[in-house]
């Protein structure tokens, strides 16, 4: 079966929503010729016809209330923070009293 990656999408979350466990990710990484931590793109379509479902409980429930995970980050959509003591400088910004 193909699945078509939705936005902001890793391959774990589809793994998960279509077998109900992230067990089957190498199956489905070698299926489709990627590496586990390959950045996917919305569109993107994915065969996952060698995974068997392994906890029905889970995909039924994605299933049921329409649920697609989103758990990619990218460093286009990430907020990097300059601050904090990790970037601070002693007696520039950081003071010592």
């Amino acid at each position: 079966m193909a699945i078509t990656v939705k936005p902001h999408q890793c391959l774990f979350d589809i793994v998960l929503r279509e077998t109900g466990s992230i067990s089957s990710v190498f199956t489905i990484a070698m299926l489709n010729d990627i590496n586990i931590t390959d950045e996917l793109t919305g569109g993107q379509v994915l065969e996952t016809a060698g995974a068997r479902i392994l906890d029905n409980s889970v995909t039924t429930y994605y299933r049921d209330f329409n649920i697609y995970p989103g758990t990619s980050l990218t460093l286009d959509s990430a907020t990097i923070s300059r601050g904090g003591i990790g970037f601070m400088g002693i007696g520039i910004d950081f003071k010592i009293s």
